[in-house]
């Protein structure tokens, strides 16, 4: 159980002291939509933050990713839909809806816009330890 517990710590902060560098995409994870087709309180924060990022001049373009639901809705869509609504323009917004899982995110990713572009990847804290796991095994592929 304490080796759980160190290893749980540690990739929290691995991606804690990860930082926020400039980059040219923010790779927004897909998460939960609600059954009101409204996005989720985790999706906004991540919507949120790719929001702050490009308003900040950190990343030029933002790439949506996500699945459909169970709640039967296509989470890029949603998602750009709300980055639309809090005026990223839509030529800076790229959806990737076969984004089922993080494996798939990082693939597709890597097909829309190759290995030698610079990306930000947008989750909660717990997610980024295994999202960075994932992108470095494709992209040595």
């Amino acid at each position: 159980m304490l080796a759980y517990i160190f290893a749980i710590c540690g990739l929290l902060l691995n991606s804690a002291v990860s930082g926020l560098h400039k980059a040219e995409y923010a790779v927004v994870l897909g998460n939960q939509v609600l059954v009101s087709g409204q996005p989720s309180k985790r999706l906004v924060a991540r919507l949120d933050k790719a929001i702050e990022i490009y308003n900040n001049n950190k990343v030029l373009a933002i790439i949506v990713s996500g699945g459909f639901g169970k709640e039967g809705f296509d989470e890029a869509t949603v998602m750009k839909k709300y980055l639309i609504q809090h005026r990223i323009p839509v030529n800076k917004i790229i959806t990737d809806s076969n984004g089922n899982n993080t494996y798939l995110t990082a693939e597709n990713t890597k097909n829309l816009i190759g290995t030698n572009t610079s990306i930000i990847v947008v989750s909660q804290l717990y997610h980024l330890a295994r999202c960075n796991l994932q992108i470095a095994s494709i992209i040595a592929d």
